[in-house]
């Protein structure tokens, strides 16, 4: 048993708990979207009753749901919030990743909209670094796609809280170790970000501290996060060249690398 399969099998029992607290939801209902969105094809109402944004196998090149699945996985062990999701269960027996389509939030739909947040007329809490935390998460993921309709922006307590969503161009649907998101000015991610920075709400210091609190995830948690995807998604050996990567001096140039141009 090699090193790689040996941390996964290590980590069997959190993918025992995994699958409990995850059961796949049965979509009810499937709804074409219509929204013009070129990754988001369908949007169901699972059996409990709420809706999803879903992505299946069929789009892309085939790795969006393991893609999306490993971003909102990484993001939550950094603490950086997205909506939640399931697994769904479509009709024809395969598996789908499914965002929950949430409610009672903002979704930015116009550059009005932009200018009202990035402004502070439409207050959000600690916006800046917020967004510094996205970009860094986006660079390292490499995606290609944050622009401003991939932000939500919830009523909470006392405020407005923002959440990153949509990982559909990153990672493995993209180019998992590529620096495109960084280095080519005309993806959307850097479109974005250099607007941020126009306006002032980038805060560098806090994008640093993103890279640095990956650095800290271990190989053992990235195995158990892995094993959170299903096969058909992502083959093991996918799953094992990632785990090899992870901790690895390669990753390390990366994280160094990434720090240097944000």
């Amino acid at each position: 048993m090699d090193e790689v399969t040996n941390v996964l099998t290590m980590n069997a029992k959190y993918s025992v708990e995994y699958q409990t607290e995850l059961l796949p939801i049965s979509a009810v209902h499937i709804h074409r979207n219509d929204q013009g969105s070129a990754d988001l094809q369908v949007i169901v109402t699972g059996s409990n009753n709420k809706d999803y944004a879903v992505k299946q196998l069929s789009d892309g090149s085939g790795y969006i749901p393991a893609t999306e699945l490993f971003c909102y996985e990484l993001a939550r062990l950094i603490e950086l919030p997205t909506p939640n999701y399931d697994l769904i269960l479509m009709r024809d027996e395969s598996l789908a990743f499914g965002s929950l389509w949430e409610g009672g939030v903002h979704k930015i739909s116009d550059q009005n909209q932009v200018i009202d947040i990035l402004t502070g007329k439409k207050p959000i809490r600690e916006l800046s670094r917020f967004l510094s935390r996205v970009y860094a998460f986006d660079l390292f993921i490499n995606n290609i796609d944050r622009h401003f309709g991939n932000y939500l922006f919830r009523e909470s307590y006392n405020s407005m809280i923002g959440l990153a969503f949509d990982y559909s161009r990153a990672w493995y649907e993209v180019n998992a170790y590529g620096y495109e998101s960084l280095e080519d000015e005309s993806t959307k991610t850097r479109v974005c970000h250099n607007i941020i920075r126009e306006f002032k709400k980038y805060d560098r210091k806090a994008a640093v501290e993103t890279l640095d609190k990956i650095s800290e995830i271990k190989k053992a948690d990235i195995a158990n996060l892995l094993s959170k995807i299903p096969d058909c998604w992502l083959s093991n050996e996918v799953k094992n060249e990632v785990v090899s990567w992870w901790e690895s001096e390669h990753m390390a140039d990366r994280l160094m690398k990434l720090k240097g141009g944000v």
